[in-house]
């Protein structure tokens, strides 16, 4: 846990990595695909979002 008392990542919070890595694909095609991604400086691609939300888990 961090000084702020919040978790660093999913896996600390307690989600399943089976069940987050199941869905990984999805979330990653879905973000990719959200409004506000081509906000960004650079367009996150599939591949991005996938290892952003890969390390969301796992840090």
């Amino acid at each position: 846990m961090t000084p702020s008392g919040i978790e660093p990542t999913f896996k600390a919070l307690g989600v399943d990595g089976r069940t987050y890595l199941d869905a990984l694909s999805r979330q990653a095609l879905r973000a990719y695909a959200h409004q506000c991604a081509p906000a960004n400086p650079r367009t996150p691609m599939p591949d991005d979002m996938r290892e952003l939300t890969r390390t969301a888990h796992y840090g």
